[in-house]
């Protein structure tokens, strides 16, 4: 059995030996928390436009990395394509800028110490879990033998209702 491939070594462009299916999930999984830390940190930048498109930039380099370890084509085109459908960095501008959003932000700082922590902290937590479950999603996708052609917004919202707790959004 290989040993796991390091998801760095993906990201870079070099090519990884085939992977038994466990190798492969495990290094998928690693690469998907990884990138979706590194959202919650693009999130926490504080210029409209920029936290959008430093998001969609990483979930881009996601879905690439993701396609390269499941031996999948790499369609820049398409990969685009299916991120700006899903929404992508935006949904950071939106959900940021929404009536609720903006009530809960105000509300927050009135409480002492612990008020701005919860603000900040709210925006980059929730692009962290969108981009894991949008990554697991792909993951799921890959796994199954889809390719990027054949991911759409339907196949998205059904593997997301797996991966996200009934309930959880009220």
């Amino acid at each position: 059995m290989l040993a796991p491939v390091r998801c760095d070594s993906i990201v870079d462009g070099m090519t990884a030996p085939t992977l038994d299916a466990k190798a492969t999930a495990a290094a998928s999984r690693s690469l998907i928390l990884r990138h979706a830390a590194l959202v919650a940190g693009a999130s926490l930048i504080r210029i409209p436009f920029v936290d959008s498109l430093s998001v969609t930039a990483v979930q881009l380099d996601m879905f690439r990395a993701l396609a390269r370890l499941h031996e999948r084509p790499e369609n820049e085109k398409e990969l685009s394509t299916v991120l700006a459908s899903l929404g992508g960095g935006v949904l950071s501008y939106f959900i940021g800028r929404s009536g609720p959003a903006m009530a809960f932000k105000a509300a927050s700082l009135a409480i002492p110490v612990v008020g701005p922590l919860v603000r900040y902290g709210t925006g980059p937590a929730i692009m962290a879990g969108y981009t894991w479950v949008l990554g697991e999603a792909f993951r799921r996708h890959f796994v199954l033998g889809g390719t990027t052609q054949d991911f759409t917004v339907q196949r998205f919202r059904e593997m997301a209702r797996d991966l996200v707790p009934a309930g959880t959004f009220g």
